[in-house]
């Protein structure tokens, strides 16, 4: 147990070290949401009955209570930060008595799991980062084989509790390389013998690599192409053939921006990605016309809270954007207007939508064509 929570800590440091020294690189490669294949290998550590490392009598070791397993993944990264993976795993289980006699047996175990980066999620999202950490936890069915040291047992369907950590190394940005440590908590009938504490355990230590299917480049933004210069030929007194350059049209083009933050009931702080992300294309804009100006129209729904709450509430949720964008992206306050319009008007039919901030910004754009 000393070494398994060595070997936790170990990997902790290792990737808050990992973590401080990657250059915080500012990039406009987006995150792109993938499914990702994973493969692992490694050993497990069998605990139940008479096995317990704290207790006495005990003779719990590597030697009498290790084996190996092996697993195949397959995941699927919603955002930065949160995702899923299901696993399905073969593992041999390997226990000893009290009067030194090893029993072993195998099963099959499926998971699934939330996967959290603790990285992305602690540091931003860097797409240049080396190394990043992993906290999961899940759920699942485990099938354990007729034990071969009794004729009396019987084989065994358990429910699996489970959470861990996972380190990955990113090769390439498709390919990663992973040490992945968990603790798996399953029936206390597990090893025949019903005791003490209600479940038995087997705790897993397995090195492995993932493949995440998506595009090795992020997308770059499509150019305009530059206007093309058409010659007219023109014959004049019909004998000489004379070439004029076409008389350019100049013209005011309006650009556009125009985006919904929704919040949660009484919420009015900035935390979800995807208003972050809608925050930040408000500031590309802004800075791709420095003389657009933004109004910000904060609203609440009439279906919850008084006229005054709502009033407050719906004027913070538009003053957070303004902030956001002043203090992270340095938009001049001057080219930002906040309202807040509490519950009337609700833009919306339903109450939930009505939870919102509107964002809208218009530019003249100068164009020329021929």
């Amino acid at each position: 147990m000393k070494r398994k929570l060595q070997l936790t800590l170990l990997m902790v440091i290792f990737a808050v070290g990992i973590n401080a020294q990657t250059p915080n690189k500012t990039t406009t490669e987006p995150f792109q949401p993938n499914w990702y294949l994973s493969m692992y290998t490694g050993v497990n550590w069998f605990l139940g009955e008479y096995n317990r490392p704290f207790t006495s009598p005990n003779n719990f070791s590597f030697n009498n209570n290790g084996s190996p397993l092996a697993s195949l993944g397959l995941g699927y990264e919603f955002n930065p930060i949160i995702g899923i993976r299901g696993q399905l795993g073969w593992a041999r289980y390997k226990w000893t008595h009290l009067n030194n006699y090893p029993f072993t047996a195998w099963g099959l175990n499926l998971t699934g799991d939330l996967m959290v980066n603790l990285s992305n999620w602690w540091a931003g999202y860097n797409p240049n980062r080396v190394f990043d950490m992993q906290a999961f936890g899940g759920l699942g069915l485990g099938y354990r084989a007729k034990d071969v040291y009794s004729s009396s047992s019987s084989s065994l369907v358990t429910p699996i509790v489970r959470v861990g950590l996972q380190g990955n190394f990113h090769v390439t940005k498709q390919f990663d390389i992973n040490l992945d440590l968990a603790t798996n908590m399953v029936s206390d009938k597990m090893n025949d013998l019903v005791a003490g504490l209600f479940f038995d355990d087997f705790t897993s230590f397995q090195v492995g690599f993932t493949y995440h299917f998506k595009n090795s480049e992020a997308k770059k933004m499509a150019v305009a192409p530059a206007p093309v210069v058409q010659i007219k030929e023109v014959i004049k007194h019909d004998t000489v053939v004379v070439k004029e350059a076409p008389t350019p049209i100049v013209k005011m083009v309006n650009k556009e921006f125009a985006k919904n933050i929704f919040f949660h009931i009484g919420v009015s702080k900035i935390t979800d990605y995807n208003q972050k992300q809608i925050i930040e294309e408000a500031a590309d804009f802004l800075k791709a016309y420095p003389d657009a100006k933004i109004q910000i129209d904060g609203y609440a729904d009439r279906a919850t809270g008084t006229k005054q709450v709502n009033m407050r509430l719906s004027q913070h949720r538009a003053q957070n954007i303004a902030n956001e964008l002043s203090k992270t992206y340095g938009i001049d306050a001057s080219r930002i207007t906040v309202v807040g319009h509490g519950t009337i008007p609700q833009i919306f039919q339903t109450d939930p939508k009505n939870r919102v901030a509107t964002l809208k910004a218009t530019a003249q754009v100068q164009e020329t064509t021929y």
